[in-house]
């Protein structure tokens, strides 16, 4: 091959790598396609049209650029806390993003266009996208957390606290300006890769949130790769090694799928004069899916009747009017009914957890004393703890190995838990209550460890000893 033809072919291909759009070629038509591949067919073309390559080359395919779609899925987990002298605001967000993406395989230098080895590879995400493109990602949201606000600011004298909730937040992928939402990686064999991963845009639904409600900010997260350089947490700015080398690409293209977790943590501090608190920390982990082939999903329901007896609380202990010391047992059945629903895919021959929340919990008591006589008891809500509404909503975390699932339930924040107030009824008792707790985490903490098979109407019995049972049962919904 002439050096002049090398030449040629090395103007050409270098330019497929320049994030810009290269002179002479229309992209225009990229947000009216649903090929991921659209732009590389395009530059594609836009070589087989050039001059000198017609001339070398007459009308055959570039081969040594290869496309193939993919399906990116973002799974972002985290919690961004921040210390100031009005308090202290903590969010958790839980967010997924999904969008169409290409991947394109340089290789090079060849003979008569075959190839011979991989020189370089690229994935962007979303595509076909000519920025800003709205509508090529899917977003699911949730949020929690509380926030203090001055409802008399610059003073800060009246201070009032607020619960965060889904509805007042929005995931916005894109705008009429900018694409928020966006992944890029590239690499060569043998040497680190580099890249990026930008979330959607959080913005506050301002017809949802409360009077005096100060959050206002839009706000959204980039993990960059590369050069390791310096955390920003409050500008949610946060560098990580790791992204996926030239092999790893090879080989998920082989097998379907490749998967990425990257864990980061990081806090900054500033203060501009003496007595200002300021402190921002931001960790978690954001979870990179990507998928050579398209998605096969099944949306699956999952059900537990659990019940438990707790008769771990000493008894009630009084004394009678002649000094004679006695006891009342005490104690509590509970019942709890859960309902979830949670997504599976497969990717070629391999099968990966999606998602999955809680969809409904319902609970019941029953309260077992003999001393009527002598004292009011009844199951009251504990104070200071969350209701069990609570619980719905909140994301269901999972394995599948082998088409059978182990799903990580959410444990609850002591609202299993069940409070008993008894109030005495005899002069002689010394009108001293007695308070009591039953309950707790260990149903939720024991179905997480069940391994079910992916089988419709599979049901599974479980027992701790006698005095916790529970049933769950598997539906496919579709």
């Amino acid at each position: 091959m002439t050096i002049k033809k090398l030449l040629m072919i090395g103007a050409v291909c270098s330019m497929l790598f320049i994030p810009l759009v290269p002179a002479g070629q229309d992209f225009s038509g990229a947000n009216q396609s649903n090929d991921p591949c659209y732009k590389i067919k395009q530059m594609k073309k836009f070589i087989m049209e050039s001059a000198d390559y017609r001339k070398t080359f007459g009308s055959r395919d570039p081969a040594y650029i290869q496309c193939y779609p993919l399906t990116i899925d973002i799974l972002w987990s985290l919690t961004d806390t921040e210390h100031t002298n009005t308090g202290t605001d903590e969010i958790t967000i839980t967010l997924e993003e999904q969008y169409p993406a290409s991947l394109m395989l340089h290789y090079g230098w060849f003979d008569g266009l075959q190839k011979k080895k991989l020189e370089q590879y690229e994935i962007w995400g979303p595509e076909p996208c000519n920025a800003p493109c709205p509508g090529r990602v899917a977003t699911e949201l949730t949020v929690m957390g509380e926030i203090v606000c001055c409802l008399d600011s610059p003073y800060c004298r009246k201070k009032q606290k607020f619960y965060l909730t889904n509805e007042m937040f929005i995931a916005l992928p894109a705008d009429s300006e900018s694409q928020y939402a966006q992944l890029r990686f590239q690499g060569r064999p043998g040497e680190q890769s580099e890249g990026k991963v930008n979330s959607s845009r959080l913005a506050i639904n301002k017809t949802a949130v409360p009077k005096g409600f100060c959050r206002g900010d839009p706000f959204n997260y980039k993990l960059q790769f590369g050069p390791m350089g310096a955390d920003f947490p409050a500008q949610r700015i946060m560098h990580c090694q790791g992204a996926p080398t030239a092999e790893e690409i090879m080989e998920g293209l082989r097998v379907g799928e490749l998967k990425k977790v990257y864990k980061f943590s990081a806090q900054d501090t500033a203060s501009s004069r003496p007595g200002l608190v300021y402190a921002h920390a931001l960790q978690g982990t954001t979870t990179v899916t990507i998928a050579f082939a398209p998605f096969v999903e099944e949306r699956w329901r999952v059900t537990v009747d659990g019940w438990q007896v707790d008769k771990s609380n000493p008894p009630i202990q009084y004394q009678e009017k002649d000094g004679i010391k006695k006891e009342l047992p005490i104690w509590v059945e509970i019942g709890h009914s859960l309902i979830g629903e949670f997504v599976v895919r497969k990717s070629k021959s391999v099968w990966t957890y999606k998602s999955g929340s809680v969809t409904k919990y319902t609970g019941w008591t029953k309260l077992f004393f003999t001393g009527t006589d002598l004292y009011k008891c009844e199951t009251v809500p504990c104070p200071g703890l969350e209701s069990e509404g609570s619980y719905n909503g909140l994301p269901i975390d999972g394995q599948v190995t082998d088409h059978s699932v182990q799903l990580k339930w959410p444990q609850p924040r002591d609202w299993a838990k069940v409070c008993v107030f008894c109030k005495p009824l005899k002069s002689f008792l010394k009108k001293i209550p007695y308070r009591l707790e039953f309950g707790g985490e260990s149903l939720f903490i024991l179905i997480s460890k069940e391994v079910l098979p992916l089988t419709n109407g599979y049901t599974r019995t479980g027992k701790a000893q006698e005095w916790l049972k529970y049933k769950i049962t598997l539906t496919k919904i579709k």
